[in-house]
C-alpha cells in the first residue's frame, strides 16, 4: 500500500530556512521532517512512498538517492516533479499513473503525531466511504489565563483544545478519488475535501493522542523540543 506525501511547497512561513531547502527538508532533531513523517508509516508497516516534490524538487531527489545509498531505511522512496506552482490536489491529480491497488495514505510533509494507522485503516475498510481524515485536536494560538479576579491563578502555554477538531494532514483514500481531481487549479481542502463531505464520502478517524505540524520556525522549535522529549510517542513531561 503505497504513501503519497505532498512535499512540493516552500513553506514561506518557514522564513530563511526555506530559501535554499523545500520546507520537507528543514531539519527537526538532526532528521528532516519529511524523514520523520516517513517514520510514522514505516514503523506500522508502511514504508512505500511516493513524494510530490515541487520547489527544489533537485534537493528531495538527491536526499531520496542518499537515502537509498546509505541502506539504513530499506524504504522504497519514489520522488516525483509535479510542478512548482501547482495546488495541493492537483499534484495528488499529476500522480494518478503513479498510484495502483485500490486504496493508499496520503500525508503531509510536516506533520507528526503518535496516530494509529493500522487502526485507521481498519475504520477506513469498515465504514467503505471513499476518503478518510484523521481529525485532530487543534492547539490554542494563545497561552490561557485563569484568573482569579485580577489574580492570575493558572496560566497554560498555548493548550490542546478538547472541545473541537481540524484535519490532521493523515488520509486513507480510495483510488477511484483520483478521477475526480484535476491537473490544474484544484485545491485539497477547498476543492476536493468540501466535495467528499458534501457527497457523504468523508469519514473521520478521531486521534486523541499527539499532533504537531509546522508552519512557522516557532512551530519547528517546538517540534523539535517535543521529539526530543519524546511526546509524540507517549505522555509529555508536565
Amino acid at each position: 500500500m503505497r504513501t503519497v506525501i505532498l512535499a512540493g511547497g516552500r513553506g514561506s512561513r518557514m522564513g530563511a530556512e526555506t530559501d535554499v531547502l523545500p520546507k520537507a527538508l528543514v531539519p527537526v532533531a538532526g532528521m528532516p521532517v519529511i524523514e520523520r513523517v516517513m517514520e510514522i508509516f514505516a514503523r506500522q508497516g508502511f514504508d512505500d512512498f511516493l513524494v510530490a516534490g515541487g520547489y527544489r524538487v533537485d534537493a528531495l531527489q538527491d536526499w531520496a538517492a542518499r537515502l537509498a545509498a546509505s541502506g539504513r531505511r530499506g524504504w522504497r522512496v519514489e520522488v516525483a516533479d509535479t510542478g512548482r506552482d501547482t495546488d495541493s490536489a492537483s499534484r495528488l491529480a499529476r500522480l494518478a499513473g503513479w498510484i495502483d491497488g485500490a486504496r493508499f495514505f496520503l500525508g503531509w510533509c510536516d506533520g507528526l503525531a503518535d496516530i494509529d494507522l493500522q487502526g485507521a485503516l481498519r475504520f477506513h475498510d469498515g465504514h467503505g466511504r471513499l476518503a478518510t481524515v484523521a481529525a485532530v485536536h487543534p492547539p490554542e494560538r494563545f497561552g490561557l489565563l485563569d484568573l482569579d479576579g485580577p489574580r492570575v491563578r493558572t496560566f497554560v502555554e498555548k493548550p490542546v483544545r478538547r472541545d473541537g477538531w481540524i484535519n490532521g494532514g493523515f488520509f486513507i483514500l480510495q483510488r477511484s478519488v483520483l478521477a475526480s481531481l484535476a491537473p490544474d487549479g484544484m485545491n485539497w481542502e477547498t476543492d476536493v475535501m468540501t466535495r467528499l463531505a458534501r457527497t457523504g464520502e468523508l469519514m473521520a478517524w478521531r486521534h486523541d493522542g499527539a499532533w504537531m505540524c509546522m508552519d512557522t520556525v516557532k512551530d519547528r522549535d517546538a517540534m523539535e523540543l517535543a521529539v526530543r522529549e519524546g511526546c509524540l510517542g507517549q505522555a509529555c513531561p508536565a
